[in-house]
């Protein structure tokens, strides 16, 4: 059996932003400001609860995709209230982040089962770390191919 995996996660970020002051109704002079916040990217994939060695060969255990590019899961362990794996990108499609992921190179979730929404977090070599939070949903088998 497969499983959809659906979610976001969450980066910090620090970026300008103009701010106009109101005062008594009338507008004083824009100001630029440096805020530090966090970026949603938002990701989806599909992780595979078959044990790798019954997988076909051209078969990943998992892989995911998000604005940063096409990643592949491995060390995938789906408990009841836990989940964890190991994501490394295997295409970038921002070059502007390519650096900061060659870097890191993998990157490690964990999350804890919360309801129907799991929450945790994720870390890669570089202390690049962050909150995460997904939905995981069954696929059945005839999603992933054509029906006749």
């Amino acid at each position: 059996m497969k499983k959809i995996i659906q979610g976001f996660f969450f980066q910090k970020s620090t970026y300008f932003t103009d701010d106009q002051r109101h005062s008594l109704g009338i507008a004083t002079t824009p100001a630029m400001l440096i805020k530090k916040d966090y970026c949603r990217i938002m990701f989806s994939g599909i992780i595979s609860t078959e044990p790798p060695e019954q997988l076909d060969e051209l078969e990943v255990p998992g892989y995911m995709i998000d604005r940063l590019g096409l990643s592949i899961l491995s060390n995938i362990r789906l408990l009841p209230d836990e989940l964890y794996f190991k994501k490394m990108y295997s295409k970038v499609l921002d070059s502007s982040v390519y650096e900061m992921i060659a870097k890191s190179n993998e990157i490690r979730f964990s999350f804890e089962r919360k309801g129907e929404i799991w929450i945790g977090e994720y870390e890669a070599r570089g202390g690049c770390s962050g909150i995460a939070q997904c939905v995981i949903a069954d696929a059945p088998n005839e999603l992933f191919s054509i029906a006749p």
